[in-house]
């Protein structure tokens, strides 16, 4: 699953601070780059939380209101998200919860004695050379 939310990001001295008003998120970044990635990070985060308490990810609202309740909720404030960069941050939710995902799960394994025996000669962990193997394979094939 993919969203798109509005996002508000202006410099402030020598970061660059971000606002996505939909979602009630605040973040920065060193450079827009960084300030566009971590939003999409602080983006996935909040919606995979959402998703995991059983309540419905907000969609995204347009420009015009996005506008509008940053100015609401930051208003008589000094700072104003409203004054930078007005623009969309994406993420994929599905991509980011199995980066997210480290729990490991046991699987037996049958392999030829021999392959065994060159394996602990060469110190070589199998479980971890399978899981290589197959995220090479993952690649591959998407």
């Amino acid at each position: 699953m993919r969203v798109v939310y509005p996002t508000l990001i202006e410099k402030s001295d020598e970061i660059y601070l971000v606002f996505v008003p939909d979602l009630m998120i605040y973040t920065e970044g060193k450079d827009l780059p960084d300030a566009i990635e971590m939003a999409r990070d602080a983006i996935s985060l909040k919606c995979l939380s959402i998703e995991d308490s059983k309540k419905e990810i907000p969609g995204p609202s347009n420009y015009e209101k996005a506008i509008d309740l940053a100015k609401s909720i930051h208003e008589g404030e000094s700072f104003d998200y409203t004054k930078g960069i007005i623009t969309t941050v994406d993420a994929d939710l599905t991509r980011y919860r199995k980066k997210l995902d480290k729990k490991m799960v046991r699987k037996n394994l049958t392999i030829p004695s021999w392959m065994n025996v060159e394996a602990k000669r060469l110190n070589l962990n199998i479980s971890r050379v399978l899981q290589d193997a197959l995220e090479e394979r993952f690649h591959a094939l998407n």
